[in-house]
């Protein structure tokens, strides 16, 4: 049998969580009921403080809150009462929040979801202050705070969306901080999942997080650049302006970190992503066509530029640079079409600087079976 409210959490905590809205003077209510939940979350936190080590009644306390006050599916004010118990619970732990985490962050994640404005905005506040008191453990539960926050980003609230905005600046903030606790890899493959989607919400707040962890060079996020550089690209043909200019500049700054890697990591993400990149060549956008031109152009320019040498790597390569770029030449835009010609100028010089390395009938071959080749005429020449 469950314990009593009373006796985990104590009378007067009860008493004050309990507080419900006189609908006869309703504002004046609310600033009175706010007063009461203020008075017990003091007492819960100075409670736990003095259950400090006392691993067992501070999770008698977690479990009654979570028992009788959030999964109370009636009432709104009483789950709002329980999420302020769960943050006050994690700021009198301090630093042995990391014991409670995930029944903290579980439990406050569910209420996401609710159907209760007020309570999805709670349920931003609650999570803000365990996140601020945990700091960088809280990052072991990150992949599930992003994805809540994602939910979120698209709510009808107002309140709400300041809500999603304030605890994602403060996850930023900690990311920055405690890079070394995310896991990185996982990270991106959530966040390609997420560009998928139409919202421009989610959308803008993917770019804006690519772009901070460009920011933090150990998260090395451009190694995993073939992961989420289709999503990126695929945004250039968004109807929303705002995301087409983010979606931009999150490619410049993903290009020069790129080119401005180690020579051997370069090459590496060159030839994972040359094949994406020529993909976009054949985009209904323009600006997509045109951008993924400029990246097979860098590409090109890189190894030209390196005292490049005859790697397997790049000789398989080539064939797809060469492809996207026969590709714009045929296309109808003057700008891409020059800068199509530049490039091919370039591939050309690569080929004749390999040309005692290079096999070429796999070459030649691997070239004409490629999805985006041009059909052969009689007055096309590979490479020129």
């Amino acid at each position: 049998m469950a314990d009593s409210r009373e006796s985990v959490l104590g009378a007067t905590v009860v008493r004050l969580l309990d507080q419900r809205l006189d609908l006869r003077d309703r504002q004046e209510s609310q600033h009175s009921q706010l007063d009461h939940r203020r008075k017990a979350a003091l007492e819960i936190e100075q409670k736990v403080r003095a259950l400090a080590g006392d691993t067992y009644e501070i999770k008698r306390i977690l479990d009654c809150l979570q028992r009788d006050y959030i999964e109370n599916h009636r009432d709104p004010s009483c789950r709002k009462g329980g999420l302020i118990g769960l943050a006050s619970v994690a700021i009198g732990l301090d630093s042995e929040v990391g014991k409670f985490l995930q029944q903290l962050v579980d439990t406050v994640l569910k209420l996401f979801e609710d159907g209760d404005n007020r309570v999805r905005y709670y349920a931003c506040e609650a999570l803000y202050n365990i996140a601020k008191v945990a700091r960088g453990s809280v990052l072991a539960h990150f992949n599930d705070i992003f994805d809540g926050l994602c939910r979120l980003s698209r709510d009808d609230d107002t309140e709400v969306k300041h809500g999603v905005q304030v605890l994602d600046t403060l996850m930023q903030s900690i990311v920055t901080e405690s890079h070394s606790m995310l896991q990185v890899r996982k990270f991106v493959y959530l966040l390609a999942d997420r560009m998928q989607h139409k919202s421009p919400f989610i959308r803008n707040m993917c770019l804006c997080w690519i772009q901070l962890l460009l920011k933090v060079p150990e998260a090395d996020v451009v190694v995993y650049l073939h992961v989420y550089l289709k999503g990126i690209f695929t945004m250039l043909g968004d109807q929303s302006r705002e995301i087409k200019v983010n979606a931009d500049a999150c490619l410049i700054e993903l290009l020069r970190a790129v080119t401005s890697s180690e020579r051997q990591t370069a090459f590496q993400i060159i030839s994972e992503t040359a094949a994406i990149v020529v993909g976009c060549c054949v985009s209904a956008e323009s600006c997509e066509r045109l951008t993924s031109l400029c990246w097979v152009h860098e590409f090109v320019r890189f190894q030209t530029h390196n005292h490049a040498w005859c790697s397997e790597n790049w000789v398989n390569t080539l064939p797809e640079l060469l492809a996207g770029t026969l590709v714009c030449i045929d296309g109808p835009e003057d700008e891409i079409k020059r800068m199509a010609v530049e490039t091919n100028g370039e591939l050309l010089e690569l080929t004749h600087r390999f040309a005692n390395e290079m096999r070429v009938e796999p070459f030649v071959d691997k070239l004409l079976s490629h999805p985006y080749t041009l059909p052969r005429r009689s007055s096309t020449r590979i490479g020129g």
